[in-house]
């Protein structure tokens, strides 16, 4: 956290990890939805492990039979957003499976540029593995594709997370935020505040 002295009040910002988590997400209609990272390393670097990885895990699967293969479970994750307060713009959002990539908003499983009606959204993800998830959108008003900041790095447009978890002085943490998706269907509903 940032102090702020104002004569003799003090206020505490909220610190820049608060406002990296969301400012970090960029939506754009054409290409869906992305997190606004970009690849720092030569393309080299992160082209060959993905290859590797893709070979050794080739081997696995052949090694292992086709049983082993089959036995992950995955069906349809429905998700209704509410709390909107109108239905212009879009909604922005993510579905992430790790704490680390929850955080970083990067590496999202999957992600969307949603229209919103009747003060609602709905997002149907099909062909989802089981597992612990969870979810980060947020309400782009003015569809500038990126969410905006008060001055001490708060949005000022609605944002909403998973299990309608809230932070402390930051965002809330992927423990309160995560939720587990049985296949074959699961429905999750999330609030924006």
């Amino acid at each position: 956290m940032i102090p702020v002295a104002i004569g003799s009040v003090v206020l505490i910002t909220v610190d820049s990890h608060y406002k990296h988590f969301y400012e970090s997400i960029r939506a754009s209609p054409a290409n869906g939805f992305s997190m606004g990272h970009k690849d720092t390393e030569p393309r080299a670097f992160t082209v060959l492990p993905k290859l590797i990885f893709l070979g050794l895990g080739a081997i696995a699967v052949t090694a292992g039979g086709a049983d082993e293969a089959e036995s992950e479970a995955s069906g349809t994750l429905e998700v209704v957003i509410g709390g909107f307060e109108s239905d212009s713009g879009h909604l922005a959002i993510a579905l992430f499976a790790s704490a680390a990539d929850y955080q970083t908003q990067s590496n999202a499983v999957r992600r969307a540029y949603l229209p919103i009606a009747n003060l609602a959204s709905r997002w149907e993800i099909p062909d989802l593995p089981e597992g612990s998830y969870a979810l980060i959108a947020y309400h782009d008003e003015n569809d500038n594709q990126q969410i905006d900041m008060r001055v001490f790095g708060m949005p000022k447009e609605p944002v909403g997370v998973s299990n309608d978890a809230r932070g402390v002085f930051g965002p809330p943490r992927f423990k309160a935020a995560k939720f587990e998706f049985v296949a074959p269907l699961t429905q999750h509903a999330l609030t924006l505040r």
